[in-house]
């Protein structure tokens, strides 16, 4: 009887251990939408840890019933013909090692009828069986063409083989997905794994494997429709944030990976990863907000930041499983952003003899002004200088007007007259601009008249004057303003007179 199991085939060569998280995910979104029986044929090397081993295990075995083969590459068990790609020549975006032992896939699996190779980062959300049950082809291979996806046509024509005539950009293949029957596709395309691995062994282009496997045999795949191989970019800059709400596998990099919780393929992503048994892992419960704080904030533009400090700076402080493991890069870029790290601060400060440790090394990483301005508010001796005014600006408006207990507050406004009278004035605006009215009536109060003579300076001084009870105060200011040709503060003027006059009849 034919063993109807269905093949998929995964390759890992992981210096940083986020690839290896991004695997789990996508056996995850597999496992978790096909009925049928899976084989899961996983080929790595020495830099998977036996406890990592026994996490895919416990996943794809204990967790979904399903048969795991793990392929150890240790001692340098490939063939020697993968030649240069052993070097594992580091360069941005290359996984050469991660590569060869793909291309050796087709050779180790090919006693199998057919099988499925993966990337890492496809996730899955329809039942497998719909693409194993699709015909790979005369020549055993198929695969999704890259122009299937929206806007990728004009990428595909600046690729070197594309430009220079060798491929044609309809034919070129997106290779995160391939189904195919190995021993046909062998037989059928004589010393295939050696052409391959001479062209990919001379290759400095990151997507070398790609290019490799598209230059012998574009033109022979059978072409798949697009839902087995969804590129999660291109269908976001086609504005299709919820194409992920249908079926299909989705190609989900790192770099794709966001802040976003309205975004269809951030939930699948994360749905996904937190089935895993690497979820919890790295997790530290002394600082289980700071996720939070993440999550409550809009990153997008600091996501499109590449130059920052390493995010290992921040690993004492045990930041999250989720975004630090999963997306190394992510992380740094939101821990880095100074509002996070004042955000966490004010939390860390409420609990100081807890977590002394903390604050150090958040202090650490914060521009000098902005630390000083911290140890200041906690009572500290050191001198407020003129220069903090625009750091302490940014913590009043990231920090304290928006996380800030009425009393913490209070006790960072009184910063400011120690930095200067612009660092008054500029936080009786911003205290105005909140509705922290009786605070900011307080600092146009102890500002000098010369400060505040613009008309839109007394109309702002005096609704603060009127909401905090001051009617007096309130009419005196919005009628300068008047006198000062400031229309907008007519209304309030006539508003306030009557109310003056109404309150004076009662008495």
């Amino acid at each position: 009887m034919q063993d109807d199991t269905i093949q998929v085939c995964y390759a890992l060569h992981d210096r940083e251990g986020a690839r290896m998280r991004h695997m789990g995910a996508s056996i995850a979104s597999l496992l978790a939408n096909t009925e049928r029986k899976v084989r899961v044929h996983l080929i790595h090397d020495a830099l998977l840890s036996p406890e990592d081993r026994e996490k895919f295990r416990e996943l794809v075995e204990e967790k979904h019933g399903q048969a795991l083969i793990l392929h150890s590459m240790e001692g340098a068990e490939l063939p020697e013909r993968y030649g240069e790609l052993l070097a594992d020549r580091a360069a941005p975006g290359k996984y050469p090692m991660e590569a060869a032992y793909l291309l050796f896939a087709m050779e180790l699996l090919q006693d199998e009828p057919k099988v499925i190779l993966l990337d890492a980062d496809m996730l899955f959300h329809l039942d497998i069986r719909f693409l194993w049950e699709e015909d790979a082809g005369r020549h055993g291979i198929a695969a999704v063409p890259e122009t299937a996806n929206p806007g990728a046509a004009g990428y595909i024509q600046r690729r070197q083989i594309v430009a220079s005539g060798e491929v044609r950009a309809e034919d070129f293949l997106e290779t995160g997905v391939l189904l195919a029957e190995p021993a046909k596709l062998l037989r059928e395309n004589r010393n295939l794994i050696g052409r391959m691995l001479r062209r990919a062994g001379k290759s400095e282009a990151p997507t070398y494997l790609q290019d490799s496997v598209n230059r012998f045999l574009a033109r022979k795949a059978r072409k798949l429709p697009l839902k087995y191989n969804v590129l999660v970019t291109c269908q976001r800059a086609a504005g299709n944030p919820n194409a992920a709400a249908g079926s299909g596998v989705f190609r989900f990099t790192a770099d794709n990976l966001r802040e976003d919780a309205k975004d269809s393929y951030e939930q699948l992503f994360w749905a996904a990863y937190q089935a895993t048994p690497w979820h919890e892992e790295g997790k530290n419960e002394r600082i289980a907000f700071l996720g939070e704080l993440l999550h409550e904030n809009d990153y997008r533009s600091a996501a499109g930041m590449r130059e920052l400090r390493a995010p290992e700076e921040l690993e004492s402080l045990a930041a999250t499983g989720d975004v630090q493991k999963v997306a190394p890069e992510l992380f740094g870029r939101l821990i880095l952003q100074f509002n996070v790290q004042n955000q966490l601060l004010l939390r860390l400060f409420r609990e100081s003899e807890r977590y002394g440790q903390e604050i150090g090394e958040l202090l650490a990483l914060l521009p000098a002004p902005m630390a000083r301005i911290w140890r200041r508010w906690q009572g500290g001796g050191e001198k407020l200088q003129p220069d903090d005014r625009s750091n302490y600006s940014t913590m009043l408006l990231n920090t304290f007007l928006t996380r800030g207990s009425r009393e913490e507050l209070r006790r960072f406004v009184a910063l400011a007259g120690e930095i200067g009278q612009d660092a008054v004035k500029e936080t009786a605006d911003a205290l105005a601009a909140h509705c922290s009215w009786e605070l900011a009536r307080k600092l146009y109060d102890s500002l000098p008249r010369e400060l505040l003579q613009r008309a839109e300076d007394l109309h702002a001084y005096g609704i603060c004057a009127g909401r905090s009870g001051h009617p007096e105060q309130a009419g005196k200011l919005f009628e300068e303003a008047v006198g000062k040709g400031y229309r907008a503060s007519e209304p309030y003027l006539v508003c306030i007179r009557e109310c003056l006059a109404k309150k004076k009849e009662d008495a």
